[in-house]
């Protein structure tokens, strides 16, 4: 990153979210902030409400799948 600046403000963005999640899962900041360092991952933000869409979806997913959705039918051998 060009900017320092910018990478301060990723830095925060971690931390407090890492500060949500660990009150959440009543674990120590640090170790969140470190697994999630191990295993390559950071926590952002959703730009796009993508989370939003989804936890909105979820839902009705097992509805929407007992009422309206089907198996699309094997046409290999037609």
């Amino acid at each position: 990153m060009k900017h320092p600046e910018g990478r301060l403000i990723a830095i925060q963005q971690q931390m407090f979210f890492a500060t949500v999640l660990a009150g959440e899962l009543n674990m120590d900041i640090e170790v969140v902030l470190r697994k999630l360092a191990m295993a390559g991952l950071r926590l952002i933000t959703d730009e796009q409400e993508i989370a939003t869409d989804a936890s909105a979806v979820y839902p009705t997913i097992n509805k929407m799948k007992k009422q309206h959705l089907a198996p699309v039918p094997d046409m290999e051998g037609e």
